[in-house]
């Protein structure tokens, strides 16, 4: 017992932990933390399974130091702990991103335990190394999953499948499928699902594409029923590839074979034909869509709206807009951004300008992205006036636009030698303590120089050196040849 530490009574804290933990556990854990830290507390049994339940409670934020004291106290408790408070600690240990505690734990648990790991046990701790992609950790798991004599199962490949999805190893997914026919284990709809999403979230390359392609194949000659959770993630690496007509025809056989596509479906497709510039399977996946009645979340919203603004659809933009709030989705800051930096790219003024007006009429909440892009497309159709209001219309509500924006307008200002928008601008971001570029700093000391005011051109290059930012020479050059002119 360390010298400065007082006993504290174990059945308090554990009924301290039973009381106020269900009603407020996070701050029953820093208490529990605290009390911990000052007394002298020992852990029996009981307490050590209060602790585990505590942590089941609290967030994940909170947990950190409650989690290594139980890492740290298992070798104690290790033979009487139940696999199901164990299985527990373990998912707790994915909570906290320290599966490497896992392996030692499984053979503390293994040597003592009175209830020896079981097959779930090692599901549970292969799981949470597959969860974190820890393959370190999970081929320990695997070496004593194999030395305690359990068979391969179903359950026990399709974690390796997610496993070797999120590695470097998802080329061995096709033969982990193959050892589950030849051991007859069944293969479902789960195993093909983890598989394929783990191919689509990979890149397209000749690799990833061969490899989802072989997996395709393995579906399609399985006996396992078509199911959503499978056809969606051929649909997003059909669509990641390009192949969008294959897309769109496997929704239209989801639809004949009474699937529901749902909005992941066509919120991917949808999206890749805006990518690629296909309108035609585009309007073609979208009037399925509505024949299908899905139902039409933000997201999807939001790549209609994508879409339509790519393709120049003016009205069946404003009709999306128009529909969202129809349905009950009040268009946010998101929607708004997203289509007026499509505008941008697209030079859609007169789109641009009604969604600006849809925006002022809904009152929308400025956010500095949302500035961002309303003063990329003021300065876009050559309204810089209107950019400057916009600046300042974001300082009133709180919101600091970004040293980009201030460049933007800067640069745009000066280009069209409206030098009292440029100086506006940079006082605008100096009284807001903006952390300028370097180019706006040239763009002044320029200015400054051309105007006669040198004082105040060299005390800029001063503030470029105090902020970090080196002049060049060309700065220097301006002063120069101003003061040999003055003289």
């Amino acid at each position: 017992m360390e010298a400065n530490k007082q006993p504290f009574d174990t059945g308090l804290c554990k009924m301290f932990i039973r009381e106020y933990g269900p009603i407020n556990p996070d701050h029953c854990m820093h208490i529990v933390m605290k009390m911990m830290s000052d007394y002298e507390i020992k852990i029996d049994p009981t307490l050590y399974g209060s602790l585990i339940y505590l942590c089941t409670l609290s967030s994940t934020n909170v947990i950190g130091e409650a989690v290594q004291i139980l890492y740290v106290n298992l070798e104690q408790h290790s033979h009487h702990i139940k696999l199901k408070s164990f299985s527990t600690l373990l998912n707790l240990y994915k909570r906290v991103k320290k599966t490497e505690w896992i392996p030692s734990s499984v053979r503390l648990v293994a040597k003592n335990g009175i209830e020896k790991p079981e097959e779930i046990t090692y599901c549970v701790a292969l799981n949470a190394c597959a969860d974190l992609a820890d393959m370190d950790s999970a081929g320990e798991i695997i070496e004593m999953f194999n030395h305690q004599g359990f068979k391969m199962t179903s359950q026990i490949t399709n974690i390796l499948i997610k496993l070797f999805g999120k590695s470097e190893r998802a080329e061995d997914i096709p033969s982990l499928i193959s050892g589950m026919k030849d051991a007859n284990n069944a293969m479902n709809t789960y195993t093909f699902s983890i598989a394929l999403n783990a191919c689509a979230e990979g890149e397209s390359n000749k690799t990833n594409d061969a490899l989802a392609d072989s997996i395709i194949d393995m579906y399609a000659a399985a006996d396992v029923k078509p199911c959503l959770e499978v056809y969606n993630p051929i649909i997003k690496i059909y669509c990641r590839r390009g192949e969008l007509s294959k897309a769109l025809r496997l929704i239209t056989i989801m639809v004949e074979i009474n699937i529901k596509p749902d909005f992941f479906s066509f919120n991917a497709l949808i999206n890749a034909c805006a990518d690629e510039g296909n309108e035609k399977i585009g309007d073609a996946a979208i009037k399925l869509m509505k024949s299908s009645e899905v139902q039409i979340d933000l997201k999807l919203y939001h790549t209609l709206v994508r879409y339509y603004c790519i393709f120049n659809r003016i009205k069946k933009t404003l009709q999306v807009f128009d529909e969202m709030t129809e349905k009950g989705f009040t268009p946010e800051t998101t929607t708004y951004t997203m289509a007026l930096n499509v505008c941008c790219e697209v030079i859609n003024d007169r789109l641009g300008l009604l969604v600006l007006k849809s925006l002022d009429e809904k009152n929308v909440k400025l956010t500095s992205s949302l500035g961002g892009a309303m003063i990329r497309f003021y300065v876009m159709i050559n309204q810089l006036e209107g950019a400057y209001r916009c600046i300042m219309k974001m300082i009133k509500a709180g919101v600091v636009p970004d040293p980009n924006s201030f460049t933007l307008v800067m640069s745009e200002s000066h280009k069209r030698k409206k030098t009292l928008m440029s100086e506006q601008v940079f006082g605008v971001a100096r009284d807001h303590h903006v952390k300028l570029h370097f180019y706006d700093y040239r763009i002044m000391s320029e200015i400054y120089c051309n105007s006669g005011r040198l004082s105040e051109a060299v005390a800029m290059v001063d503030q470029m050196i105090k902020d970090g930012l080196n002049p060049d020479h060309l700065n220097f050059q301006k002063i120069v040849t101003g003061l040999c002119a003055a003289s």
